[in-house]
């Protein structure tokens, strides 16, 4: 086998819902060291990041660095038949994934992997973020109140609060939150591609640490216990109205 691993079949669903409901395909490197999921979203409006680290799997062999690619649907109905809180191995050899866990096992043709994505997002020392920590309950509620004034969200921070607001045709909303935040800073978000995220991801992590500077994109990091971290950058795509 050209990859072996044993790890909890919960973290491997938290692995393919960190690319959310909004492609049909997921391309990951398997390195000697970590597992390292990359994809770009609906026109690379969203990019997702996960370092899946060697040290968080029960067994972790790689004979060389392999690039897959995976449908959804075809893995999703996969572990689907397994509980979460069992182990599962998982296997790669020549363009095949092998899943078992007890009596069950089952087979997975890949498809060809996407190009890898040539720009590396990360957050930057020379940028000063507007930093905060929510729930996945929290922002949800927030995204609810808001979402029907308009499909984007503007986000503030300024002199100790956090700020939500919707500017749409019917009339505009906000909602203020008592956050630490020392940066003042304003950009924008789609609540669809929130909601995306918060309704993937929110069953493994509630635990939330947001990033956002003037005009720039929002990071949202969920810590999940199994495996790691995994980033959400959103790109601002929207102008305020007068």
């Amino acid at each position: 086998m050209m990859f072996e691993s044993k790890a909890s079949v919960k973290a491997w669903k938290a692995l393919i819902g960190s690319v959310v409901n909004l492609q049909d395909e997921l391309s990951f490197d398997i390195k000697p060291d970590m597992i390292l999921s990359k994809n770009t979203m609906v026109g690379n409006v969203v990019l997702s990041f996960c370092q899946w680290k060697k040290e968080m799997f029960e067994e972790y062999k790689v004979e060389e660095e392999i690039r897959i690619g995976i449908r959804m649907d075809g893995i999703r109905d996969i572990l689907k038949r397994f509980i979460d809180k069992d182990t599962l191995e998982v296997n790669y050899d020549n363009g095949i994934m092998y899943f078992k866990s007890g009596r069950k096992s089952f087979e997975m043709r890949c498809v060809s992997p996407s190009e890898p994505y040539p720009k590396d997002i990360v957050l930057k020392d020379e940028i000063q973020y507007a930093v905060f920590d929510t729930t996945n309950e929290e922002l949800k509620d927030i995204m609810e109140d808001l979402t029907f004034l308009g499909e984007g969200c503007y986000i503030k921070s300024h002199e100790g609060k956090v700020i939500f607001s919707v500017i749409g045709d019917s009339g505009k909303g906000a909602v203020e939150l008592d956050k630490p935040v020392s940066v003042v800073a304003e950009t924008t978000m789609s609540i669809e591609f929130v909601n995306e995220i918060l309704a993937s991801l929110g069953k493994f992590s509630d635990s939330i640490r947001c990033h956002f500077f003037t005009n720039g994109y929002l990071m949202l990091r969920f810590f999940v216990k199994e495996l790691g971290q995994i980033d959400y950058f959103i790109a601002p795509r929207i102008e305020r109205k007068d």
